[in-house]
Order: structure tokens, then C-alpha cells, then sequence
């Protein structure tokens, strides 16, 4: 499977320091992204122990032959493992307590995506002009099961994030890859500025991933750039 991807992370326009963190190696197909929790302390150093906790376990867990019933419970495995790290080290160190973030991951392997997400960061497939969401995202809205015109401040309301339990709940999705698909991973600096049509819109450009990242972010900024903005745009040019 070829591959063409690129990340870009930006600070915004309003926080001090930037807490999201990025991981893609389209060589072995893996791409992670994780907001590390505004608000709370080291959130910075949250996301980025989280992503090098999942890409270690990985890296020894992983090969070209790992059967697909395998992969998911790797995926799962790896992110219990970030979680119990991430909570760990906020536990013994004051300054750290309650550190926490959030996660998007896809492995791409033999025309597959294997998808695992925890929180509000999401990941996106662009197929034949049409955008779907492919993450869950963990929100006190979406587990009352309230319209999305109606959560106003509820979507922001985390009831999943890496590092701040021990019990942790991962969604997971596997979908068939075809050629000429897109997949987004992002935090929710982009997300939450954009609309999924005007996502839509900047994906489906004739660019190589990084100008597309570029824009992404360019967008986000123009609309006042509120949070950190992460993102990772994967094109799938060839299954063979």
C-alpha cells in the first residue's frame, strides 16, 4: 500500500504554549494524534508521552503479517498502556496531577484503516467528495445522547481522556481503504473552527498532504484560532 501523508501542528492564536503532539510514518503506516488537556497542568507533556508510550508498544507489537483481529487488540492494549503511563506519572508528581489527554490513531495496513480514538480528537475519510467522521467522540453530549444542535458548552465536556483514570474506554473501527481516499486525523483546534463542509472543501483540493495540512491550519487561524490545531492528512494513492 503507497501512502503520502504530512503533519503540521501550530499554537493558534490564544493559548500560551502549545499541548497537542504529533506521530506519522507512513512507512509503516502509522499516524497518532493527541491533545493534551487545556486547562490542566503539563498537557504538553501528557500528549507526548502518550504517543511515544502507543509508538514503543507498537513498534515490537506490530508487523506486515499481524492478522486484523490481532491489530485491534494491540491497538487496545497500547492505549491501556499510554493510559496507565500518562496516569502514573501525574500521580507521582504534584505538579503533573491530573494531566490528561486525548487521542486519534489509524494503522494502515493490506487496504485497511484499524482506527481507535479516546476523546474529542477526530479522524475523518474522504471518499468520492463525500466526508464521514469515523471516530466517536467522547463527550458529555454524546453519551446523553443530545442532538448536536442542542449540547452547546456539553461537547466540550470530556468523559474519555488518556491519563486521567485507570479504567479507560477506546473506540475502535476497522474500514476498507480504496485508492484515491483521504483520511484526517486532527484535534479539535480544527475541528471545532471548521464545518465539515468547509473540511470537506479544503481536503478534496489537488494537493500533496502537506499544503493541505497548511491550509487546514491557515483556516482555523482565520477563524480566530481558539485552541491548538493539529493536523494529519493521509492519501491513499495505491492498494496494490
Amino acid at each position: 500500500m503507497q501512502l503520502d501523508s504530512d503533519s503540521l501542528s501550530d499554537q493558534g492564536k490564544q493559548r500560551s504554549k502549545n499541548e497537542d503532539a504529533c506521530f506519522a510514518d507512513p512507512e509503516i503506516g502509522l499516524f497518532i494524534v493527541a491533545d493534551g488537556m487545556g486547562g490542566h497542568p503539563a498537557g504538553d507533556i501528557a500528549s507526548g508521552m502518550a504517543i511515544s508510550a502507543i509508538h514503543s508498544f507498537l513498534q515490537t507489537g506490530l508487523t506486515a503479517e499481524t492478522a486484523g483481529d490481532k491489530i485491534s487488540e494491540l491497538l487496545e492494549a497500547a492505549c491501556q498502556q499510554a493510559n496507565q503511563q500518562v496516569f502514573r506519572a501525574g500521580q507521582a508528581d504534584a505538579a503533573r496531577q491530573g494531566m490528561g489527554t486525548t487521542l486519534a490513531l489509524a494503522y494502515c495496513s493490506r487496504g485497511q484503516a484499524f482506527l481507535a480514538n479516546v476523546g474529542d480528537s477526530r479522524i475523518y475519510l474522504l471518499r468520492e467528495g463525500s466526508l464521514k467522521q469515523c471516530s466517536y467522540d467522547h463527550t458529555l453530549g454524546n453519551r446523553q445522547q443530545i442532538p448536536a444542535s442542542q449540547q452547546s458548552g456539553l461537547h466540550h465536556v470530556l468523559t474519555q481522556a488518556l491519563g486521567l483514570g485507570k479504567h479507560l474506554e477506546v473506540y475502535q473501527q476497522q474500514i476498507p481503504l480504496r485508492s484515491g481516499d483521504r483520511l484526517l486525523l486532527c484535534s479539535d483546534g480544527l475541528s471545532n473552527m471548521l464545518t465539515d463542509d468547509e473540511i470537506n472543501r479544503l481536503l478534496r483540493l489537488p494537493r500533496r498532504p502537506r499544503q493541505i495540512c497548511r491550509q487546514l491550519i491557515a483556516a482555523a487561524n482565520d477563524r480566530g484560532g481558539l485552541d491548538n490545531i493539529t493536523a494529519i492528512v493521509v492519501s491513499i494513492l495505491n492498494l496494490t
